[in-house]
């Protein structure tokens, strides 16, 4: 059924009550969990360097990517043309002119989001 919300709340053990956009109420039944649509990313997505890569962007899975990429030392994401940073506190070697030189008149697309590639693109 498409174009359909969830009427109240679900337990698995109960039959599941679903209004369609016409305002139609039709009961599902759903033996398991599995039978329900995913609603999180596929792991293969975890960890994307631009955010609108992802399938799901809410903010749960927004958090979970930027978490991910904080993890692995990896500050700097992309949400299309707008650059997120999540602080540190730490040093980290990303800002010599060896990175300089890396953004420098580089296909901007194929490199790590980063302060100077946005430099670049201005």
């Amino acid at each position: 059924m498409t174009n359909s919300a969830v009427a109240n709340n679900y337990n698995c053990k109960e039959q599941l009550e679903v209004t369609s956009v016409e305002r139609r109420n039709e009961i599902i039944t759903i033996k398991n969990d599995s039978d329900l649509p995913s609603l999180r990313n596929p792991e293969i997505l975890i960890g994307q360097k631009d955010l609108t890569a992802l399938s799901y962007l809410n903010e749960p899975e927004v958090l979970y990517n930027l978490e991910s990429r904080f993890n692995k030392s990896q500050i700097y994401t992309k949400c299309g043309i707008v650059l997120v940073t999540i602080n540190l506190y730490e040093y980290l070697s990303i800002y010599g002119n060896d990175a300089i030189q890396l953004y420098h008149d580089q296909d901007i697309q194929l490199l790590e989001p980063h302060i100077f590639a946005t430099a670049e693109l201005a």
